[in-house]
């Protein structure tokens, strides 16, 4: 069982604790997804690149991250089409299956382990990519401007103005 989370460096501060140093993140440049991606994981690659791009959370060493999480997106959507087109119960293919019951045997349908699998596939990737509200507070963004530590917090909302006096 992992170790408890982290507590995000604004959280330290107001402590007065000392801040964990993490890497500053570079934007990734804009370039093309892999060519072998679907365009469902294509337009999830420019999707994220869109998002993420202004923040500069993603850096050159993400793109085979980015890749990987674009490809499970695009599991996940085919997963799921298939489970609205044919449905969570499907007809039985194999001998043994249909020799079990009377008349059209149905079993699960594949696609729902398929989807299952992606979702945890999706969300390892969501964390390690910085997706998830979670993943993002322990993420030290660059705010590309000189506002002092008091303002930022004021626009974040954690204190108010009655609390810096």
């Amino acid at each position: 069982m992992p170790g408890p989370r982290p507590v995000p460096n604004n959280v330290r501060r107001l402590k007065g604790q000392k801040q964990r140093t993490t890497p500053k993140y570079v934007a990734m440049p804009v370039s093309a997804p892999p060519a072998w991606l679907d365009p469902v994981g294509k337009a999830e690659w420019r999707r994220v690149q869109g998002i993420t791009s202004h923040k500069q959370l993603l850096t050159v060493a993400d793109k085979a991250a980015l890749t990987a999480y674009c490809a499970a997106w695009s599991v996940l959507v085919a997963a799921s089409k298939d489970i609205t087109k044919r449905g969570i119960l499907v007809p039985a293919r194999s001998s043994a299956d249909k020799a079990k019951g009377e008349g059209a045997a149905v079993v699960k349908n594949p696609s729902i382990a398929v989807m299952r699998d992606s979702q945890a596939t999706l969300k390892m990737w969501s964390r390690e990519l910085g997706l998830t509200p979670a993943a993002r507070t322990g993420l030290e963004i660059p705010t590309g401007g000189t506002a002092s530590y008091a303002s930022r917090l004021l626009s974040l909302g954690l204190v108010d103005d009655e609390d810096l006096d």
